[in-house]
This record gives C-alpha cells, sequence and structure tokens, in this order.
C-alpha cells in the first residue's frame, strides 16, 4: 500500500512538473474561440496573441452579439461587432497557471432597428448604425488543460466576462 502512494506521488509530481513548463513563451503563438457577456447579450469571438517577450503578448481580439426579437408591440435587431488589437502583460508562467493584465485598442460597429406596431413611438420604424473607436483593458489567467491546450478565464472590454480555449503553435 506505501508503494501504492509512492509511486502515485511520483507520478503527481512529474505531471505537475510537465504543466508547470512553459504557458507563455517568447516567439510562441496561441489562438482560440471565445464565449462571453459583451455589451448586451451573449458574445462569440476569437482572439491570437504572440510572445513578443517572455512576458509581453501582442495580439487581436475580436467579438460579436446580435440579437433578433419579436413581440406583440413590434420588433427589434440589433449587430455589435469589436475588434481590436491586445497588448497583455504576462506575470508569471508557474503550477499551470499564467495570470495577466493588458490592454485593447480596437474599433466598435453597432447597427440597431425597430419597428413599433401603431400606437407606439415612430411606428414607420426606426434604424441607427454608428462605429468608434475604443480603448480597453483586461484582466485574466491562462490555464493548462493539456500539452497545447490552455483554458482562459478574463474580465474586461470588449467582453465583460469571457472564457475561452486557446491552442498554443
Amino acid at each position: 500500500m506505501r508503494r501504492c502512494f509512492l509511486v502515485a506521488g511520483m507520478i503527481a509530481l512529474l505531471a505537475s512538473g510537465g504543466l508547470a513548463s512553459d504557458i507563455f513563451v517568447k516567439g510562441g503563438s496561441n489562438f482560440g474561440p471565445m464565449v462571453g457577456f459583451g455589451w448586451h447579450d451573449l458574445m462569440l469571438g476569437a482572439q491570437y496573441e504572440y510572445g513578443f517577450s517572455r512576458y509581453v503578448g501582442l495580439g487581436a481580439i475580436g467579438g460579436a452579439s446580435w440579437k433578433n426579437h419579436t413581440a406583440d408591440w413590434g420588433s427589434y435587431n440589433y449587430t455589435y461587432i469589436s475588434i481590436g488589437f491586445q497588448c497583455n502583460y504576462h506575470f508569471i508562467q508557474a503550477r499551470g497557471w499564467d495570470p495577466f493584465l493588458g490592454g485593447v485598442l480596437g474599433y466598435d460597429v453597432v447597427s440597431y432597428s425597430d419597428n413599433l406596431n401603431v400606437g407606439y413611438n415612430h411606428p414607420q420604424g426606426w434604424s441607427y448604425t454608428g462605429s468608434r473607436m475604443f480603448l480597453g483593458g483586461t484582466a485574466g489567467a491562462n490555464f493548462r488543460v493539456g500539452r497545447n491546450v490552455l483554458l482562459q478565464a478574463r474580465l474586461g472590454y470588449p467582453f465583460y466576462l469571457a472564457g475561452g480555449l486557446m491552442f498554443g503553435m
């Protein structure tokens, strides 16, 4: 019984040592899909990050959210698209996790339209399309779940609360 615990402990130690190695590396690339909450609803997106130095990663991030709704009073729909460049500072890469803080410089495109039934304001319909540049921030962490697979959790803008998978190359 003692040998079983010793062997299990050695396997756990070797496995954790393998997970602790190089989550974020200079010259490495990570990319993957994201899902999170944006301005209005659920956002779907993707991101890419390149290890510019040992601690700094540069890349791109983008997402989209849309909704079409019909009710007794009328209907509305919107589309929200956000795309930007990100720069993240990775603090440590140890024990299978990698916390980071960063900034995002990007561009938002928003379109909205509604068609209200008679008796409501502007029943003929109303629409709006606009765009703007934005400066956002992010905080999060990567967690190793496989040899080249990371699970990411982040809080910031353009996604307020998001999770995703990152695949390393």
